[in-house]
């Protein structure tokens, strides 16, 4: 009974895949793609420190051939120059239109290896000095589909070093005792929403032919410190001083034909970043777990201008801040101590004998 279940089964089904097979053997080769939809994907965030800004600008595409051979090709990924870019500077006080500035295309910046074509790419560059006390609005006009893409960028300032202490007059050293604890203290940022503290330390060495190689950096990072509070003054956690050390002996390798090394200088380098940047990097950072799916975060808007339809975009416009503070050398006597004679370095012949 079973067998005779199962062939009546079979008798069944058959007939059907018959018809099945005959039904797509008399249609033409179809897409599985659907209808193309035009999605600007944007990437604008503006350092307060630099006269010249660029946007990058790529547009989606579709296609029912090989997608990485098409995301190599610049008209399927640019829109070159069919769109119409420029910011917008607004008053904070008043709200008031102070200025608009335009965005020209330049191919000057080439990009990295990747996915996507390189090394040539078109990026947007408008020349804006930002001021802390103004807003500005990323626009992109689109004439050929009538649509306009917009984001708001709020200044983010740069901070000031409150320690350290750093000398007013030259030679401005730094001071890391070996056996003490550190850390950096720094004024807060209006509208920033995460800071990013490193150390970098450059140094020269001679070599036996008496040539001398300026080398480095070695960084230092301190972590990350959340600004999202009304505090007025932020700080890094309390860490070793000794991990300054550390950090040179594990990037520096040993090598017998350097007679000597010395120190060239000592940067302490804070980034502040807006909310927006903050999360956008969040939502767009490489999975490290089993589940490689990725959120998305845009603080974009598009429409359609005649219509006022909203329509979709992907990005970010956002600002940051890079604000570094020089030193010459290492203070004495206690940081170049440990630099020429502590546990870690000794064997890098380090010396204050240039």
């Amino acid at each position: 009974m079973e067998l005779r279940k199962n062939q009546g089964k079979k008798c069944k089904m058959l007939p059907m895949l018959l018809l099945m097979s005959v039904l797509f053997s008399c249609q033409k080769p179809f897409s599985i793609n659907a209808d193309y939809e035009d999605i600007p994907i944007v990437y604008a965030v503006f350092n307060i420190s630099d006269s010249t800004h660029y946007i990058k600008v790529y547009k989606s595409f579709l296609t029912d051939g090989n997608i990485r051979e098409e995301a190599q090709k610049l008209s399927s990924i640019s829109y070159i120059d069919s769109i119409d870019v420029y910011v917008e500077e607004y008053s904070s006080a008043t709200g008031q239109l102070l200025r608009a500035v335009h965005f020209d295309t330049t191919t000057a910046i080439p990009k990295d290896s990747g996915y996507f074509l390189y090394p040539a790419q078109i990026l947007y560059q408008g020349n804006i000095s930002l001021h802390r006390n103004n807003y500005y609005k990323v626009k992109i006009y689109n004439p050929y589909t009538d649509k306009m893409v917009e984001g708001k960028v709020d200044v983010v300032d740069t901070v000031n070093l409150l320690y350290p202490k750093r000398n007013i007059n030259p030679p401005v050293l730094l001071s890391l005792p070996y056996s003490t604890d550190m850390y950096v203290e720094f004024t807060a940022a209006p509208h920033a929403y995460l800071y990013f503290v490193k150390v970098y330390y450059y140094y020269t060495q001679v070599m036996r032919d008496s040539s001398r190689q300026s080398k480095g950096p070695v960084e230092w990072d301190l972590g990350s410190i959340d600004g999202n509070t009304s505090a007025k003054k932020l700080k890094t956690g309390y860490v070793k001083s000794d991990m300054f050390f550390r950090n040179i002996a594990d990037n520096i390798k040993d090598d017998t034909s350097v007679v000597k090394r010395y120190t060239d200088s000592l940067i302490i380098e804070i980034t502040s970043m807006s909310e927006s940047v903050y999360k956008y990097v969040l939502a767009n950072k490489p999975s490290s777990g089993i589940n490689q799916e990725h959120g998305s975060y845009s603080n974009l808007t598009a429409y359609k201008v005649n219509t006022n339809e909203s329509v979709a975009v992907y990005g970010i416009a956002g600002a940051k801040s890079v604000t570094r503070f020089h030193y010459n050398d290492l203070a004495t006597p206690g940081s170049r101590d440990s630099l020429f004679f502590g546990t870690h370095t000794k064997h890098l012949r380090f010396t204050d004998i240039h």
